[in-house]
């Protein structure tokens, strides 16, 4: 499959019809598309699955949005479908990688006993997407947009979203997803407690 293709016809759709960016513009669709094949890329090096099928889905799976956020996944598989079909694919090719844009915001599928690898590497790396490190950066600079901003309230924002164990285990369950959730808790923590250390939450002066 030609993923290079793919990806610019995906890319020319969200530059075409603009509408489908958020409140917060830094939020921008088709970059989180890139981090998402980035991650899924990551766990097949790894994890055994068909490679056509899941980055192909990854590719289409948030397009849907330059026609409505609603539903998004709907749209998302029939502009999907109507690209691989003038691709000349094969039809039982369409129907599955169209099943797992259908199916991908549907967290707890990763869950289910018979859910297909496929699938839940495309939910597994979608869950990766502005987590970690960037749902920190994305703490801050949403924290920017309010009133009144301090050091101590993106902290006190960075805060509320801790990655937990029982996150964990909610948003992975192949060894490679759980095995970068784990580095990215770590990391976490040491970055909040860093920046408790040098606010001086917690001291005595303070």
């Amino acid at each position: 499959m030609n993923f290079n293709n793919a990806t610019e016809f995906v890319k020319r759709n969200f530059e075409e019809y603009p509408q489908h960016k958020l409140e917060f513009t830094y939020r921008e669709k088709f970059s989180h598309t890139l981090r998402v094949l980035m991650w899924a890329e990551k766990l097949l090096e790894t994890e055994r699955a068909d490679s056509d099928i899941l980055l192909m889905a990854v590719i289409f799976h948030d397009v849907g949005y330059v026609v409505s956020s609603q539903n998004h996944m709907l749209y998302s598989a029939n502009i999907c479908r109507k690209y691989l079909e003038g691709q000349f694919c094969n039809q039982n090719y369409i129907d599955k990688v169209c099943e797992i844009i259908i199916n991908h915001d549907d967290k707890k599928l990763i869950h289910v006993h018979g859910t297909c690898i496929e699938q839940i590497l495309m939910i597994e790396a979608d869950n990766l997407d502005e987590s970690g490190a960037l749902s920190i950066l994305w703490d801050v600079v949403g924290t920017g947009k309010e009133e009144n901003v301090s050091y101590l309230k993106a902290y006190e924002r960075i805060c509320q979203h801790p990655i937990t164990d029982e996150k964990i285990d909610f948003l992975s369950v192949s060894s490679s997803a759980r095995k970068i959730w784990k580095k990215k808790q770590k990391e976490y923590e040491i970055f909040t407690d860093a920046l408790k250390r040098d606010l001086g939450i917690g001291s005595i002066s303070g």
